[in-house]
């Protein structure tokens, strides 16, 4: 008797601990006291939280809502129209900034510097070279052979001035028309003194004849006056304006002479003309533009 009574009170000092272990479930079954056989043992219970297999899910889903409304399909269309709404931006931003840059163009044009070449005698004289029989006048003239020159007039027709870099004038004789020149221009070494033109201000600039250092002898100009033989004057100036833009200048100018009718004077044909010989753009595009 003595022996169960000490088996109970053992079996009463194990209750705590399992009970402050097992404070989440009750227990299932009730103490047994009457053998030691049937002494609890101690249990350490794991919950498992799992999902219940009917629990609804809180994703959201891609069905539309319930009242018809596809979110996803609008959303496709706008973010369409706002891609095609900035392409447009885009285009016209492009168009303004072409427009700005040819408006910006169109006005340097306006202002920059323009170098024009003109001859400065359009119909010139000639003076052959005195030959034997001639009356040789007094003084200079009967002295020194006259030497033919192409003087031309450099100015300056823009709105702001020019810095002249370069140029160069040609002038020749040919038995050939200058419009079968070869197609690039041929000139000599450049005169590379600067020279400062403001607005409407001009200079001179001339070339010698060649070849025979600007002497005619009467033949040649009997020649040149029968369309026999030409002159061509021709050269290029550059030049630099005041946005740092370099230029040209090509010019060339031929001796035209105007048609002559033959008629008969004094019992011999000669041929008579009513228009003066005077110099006329000419030549291939090569010799006659300008940037």
């Amino acid at each position: 008797m003595r022996l169960a009574w000490a088996f109970a009170f053992l079996v009463m000092l194990q209750l705590p601990p399992l009970v402050k272990q097992d404070t989440a479930k009750p227990p299932s079954h009730k103490q047994q006291t009457t053998s030691p056989q049937n002494v609890p043992k101690q249990i350490i219970v794991v919950e498992e939280h799992t999902e219940p297999q009917n629990r609804p899910s809180t994703e959201k889903s891609s069905i539309p809502d319930q009242d018809g409304f596809d979110y996803a399909f609008w959303g496709f269309w706008v973010n369409a129209v706002l891609v095609l709404a900035t392409f447009i931006i885009a285009i016209f931003a492009v168009v303004q900034a072409s427009a700005a840059r040819l408006n910006a163009q169109a006005l340097i044009n306006a202002e920059r510097a323009w170098i024009t070449v003109l001859p400065y005698i359009w119909s010139p004289e000639f003076f052959p070279l005195w030959e034997d029989g001639d009356h040789v006048p007094e003084g200079p003239m009967g002295k020194h052979p006259m030497a033919h020159y192409f003087p031309a007039q450099i100015k300056n027709t823009g709105n702001t001035p020019a810095t002249i870099t370069g140029m160069d004038i040609r002038y020749i004789r040919t038995s050939k028309h200058p419009s079968q020149l070869t197609a690039e221009p041929e000139y000599d070494q450049l005169d590379v003194t600067e020279r400062f033109l403001i607005k409407d201000e001009e200079m001179l600039g001339r070339g010698l004849l060649m070849p025979d250092s600007g002497t005619l002898t009467k033949v040649q100009i009997d020649d040149i006056t029968q369309g026999k033989q030409f002159l061509y004057a021709y050269g290029i100036v550059k030049y630099s304006d005041v946005f740092d833009r370099s230029h040209e200048t090509r010019f060339g100018y031929i001796y035209q002479i105007p048609e002559h009718y033959l008629v008969m004077k004094e019992g011999r044909v000669s041929p008579i003309s009513f228009d003066k010989a005077v110099f006329q753009h000419g030549g291939p595009p090569a010799y006659n533009r300008f940037t």
